[in-house]
């Protein structure tokens, strides 16, 4: 899913990652002001500005009928960058607690 278009040992593979996971799952969450660096935050905030717009659709090579709202809705918390709360928030989760 996050298949950077470059080789793993190539330089760029891990800002390709980044760029991927960016348009399934953005935006990268505002508390990572809490855990990251300048340098860190500089290349998130970059890979936010370059991103298109039109590239930014979590879900478009999914059918209706193999993935309801509901269940794309709770993939993405699943997806939250942030592990502080991610936990959390999935456990209180009415989607998780139905099961």
């Amino acid at each position: 899913m996050f298949k950077p278009e470059v080789s793993a040992d190539h330089e760029d593979y891990d800002l390709g990652i980044l760029t991927r996971h960016h348009q399934c799952f953005s935006p990268f969450p505002f508390t990572y002001r809490e855990i990251a660096d300048e340098a860190h935050l500089g290349v998130l905030t970059w890979v936010m500005e370059i991103t298109p717009p039109a590239s930014m659709k979590p879900f478009r090579n999914t059918m209706c009928h193999e993935l309801n709202e509901q269940d794309k809705d709770f993939v993405l918390r699943m997806m939250k960058l942030d592990p502080r709360t991610r936990t959390r928030d999935l456990l209180a989760d009415a989607w998780f607690r139905s099961f």
